[in-house]
């Protein structure tokens, strides 16, 4: 049995009022909801009671949690800090393995070491902070020009968008004092370098879902 309009408007204000406002989520629940619903109704159910049936298995997935992954201090409907951490636990993984690899380094080697054409390697690493900062923030403004909310917008806002603080860091070198490489500083650029990667996946995921969604009419 097919849903009307009416129908799908009052489990999409369902979904709403539990705060799923990212496109890519939203219409996924709302495509599962609706067939459970007509799968309900087909068995000869009404669908006020078909609604409150579904509605109640779907309550706990959507009552508000947080996650280490995302940081503790976004809280969102259970289901979405789910699948954002399953698309961020392998970019944290890797971060931490470089933070703890570096820090290990470092206790035993110290805070910085002497290497040859230091000047140039300099430069060089700050040239690609730099343009990686401008990459950044030109994919954030295309982002927000598409004007849609997505769990991967969410995403690069959350985990990308801080790189910006980077060069704030590094004090415009990622040498120390005596002309040294920096480790905790290159540390940083280490970190660049994975998060760039990630930072694109989510920017073509987010431009996907918004050419994918742009024709769709958010039922008010």
């Amino acid at each position: 049995m097919q849903l009307n309009y009416e129908q799908i408007s009052q489990i999409e204000h369902y979904l709403k009022k539990k705060g799923v406002y990212y496109e890519d989520i939203k219409i996924e629940l709302l495509d599962h909801i609706c067939i459970q619903i007509e799968a309900l109704m087909s068995s000869g159910y009404d669908f006020n009671t078909s609604f409150e049936e579904i509605v109640e298995k779907w309550d706990p997935m959507l009552s508000y949690s947080s996650s280490f992954y995302l940081g503790y201090t976004y809280s969102k409907p259970k289901i979405i800090i789910d699948k954002m951490k399953l698309r961020v636990k392998g970019y944290v993984y890797k971060t931490w393995c470089i933070i703890l690899l570096f820090l290990t380094f470092i206790y035993f080697t110290g805070h910085d070491i002497a290497v040859n054409n230091s000047q140039v390697i300099n430069i060089f690493s700050l040239s690609f902070l730099y343009v990686s900062c401008i990459a950044i923030v030109a994919g954030y403004f295309f982002i927000r020009k598409t004007k849609q909310k997505t769990s991967y917008r969410f995403l690069y806002e959350t985990q990308i968008l801080p790189i910006l603080t980077v060069p704030i860091i590094l004090s415009n070198s990622i040498l120390n004092k005596d002309g040294n490489l920096d480790l905790l500083k290159f540390m940083l650029l280490v970190f660049i370098v994975i998060a760039i990667p990630f930072g694109i996946e989510l920017f073509k995921k987010h431009v996907e879902i918004s050419k994918k969604y742009s024709d769709y009419e958010t039922i008010e």
